[in-house]
């Protein structure tokens, strides 16, 4: 059953849980840290507005449903090796997470990392980004998407403070920190080298 009522959770460790339900643990004032090492299925709207939260550590978890973890702008550390999908609306608003390092990452939907401000974005395996990905991103210095395929409209906008990406062979590309000119038909925003920005977001689609 749902938790979302009991206002005392603050550490949650759960090393038995496989599987939480749909719109658990919504809303919970005071919890700061999850620790579920064995979770292998979530529901949506799970961990959704919980305000305090810092840590998430589910290293089984293979997917992120919609609507998870969403608005949680204290969050500052994801622990998720193995996710490989991550469904729409989630991510958005995590003010503190610095770091996004999710190696195994394929595919994320809409509005995922929107209105976030990490610093570092390592996804080396996403293929395919939902419309609005990264969208109103702040502060980003790093990222690394060398296998993306296919990124939706609006998607990476506002990345005014971009340094340098990653290539293809793991090698740096400096691109500075300019004022950014919007590219209308994919919502990128761009820099005075956007050429070497688009050609090193591996053999992209902008799809519209």
């Amino acid at each position: 059953g749902s938790l979302t009522s009991n206002e005392k959770i603050v550490n949650l460790s759960m090393p038995n849980l496989r599987k939480l339900g749909e719109g658990s643990l919504e809303a919970l004032p005071k919890l700061e840290s999850v620790f579920v090492p064995n979770l292998e299925e979530i529901g949506g709207w799970c961990f959704q507005y919980v305000e305090k939260l810092k840590g998430f550590d589910a290293p089984k978890l293979r997917e992120l449903p919609k609507n998870n973890l969403d608005d949680c702008t204290n969050l500052q550390t994801l622990n998720l090796p193995n996710l490989t999908k991550i469904g729409s609306y989630c991510l958005g608003s995590c003010r503190r997470l610095d770091v996004v390092d999710l190696p195994m990452l394929e595919s994320v939907g809409t509005a995922v990392l929107e209105n976030s401000h990490a610093k570092v974005v390592n996804l080396p395996r996403l293929k395919i980004a939902g419309q609005r990905f990264l969208h109103s991103t702040y502060g980003i210095k790093e990222l690394n998407l060398p296998s993306l395929e296919k990124l939706g409209s609006n998607s990476m906008r506002i990345m005014n403070d971009l340094e340098r990406i990653w290539d293809k062979e793991g090698d740096f590309v400096e691109t500075g920190s300019q004022n950014p000119t919007e590219n209308a038909s994919s919502g990128i925003s761009e820099n005075k080298t956007a050429t070497l920005t688009i050609l090193h977001l591996g053999d992209v689609f902008l799809d519209s």
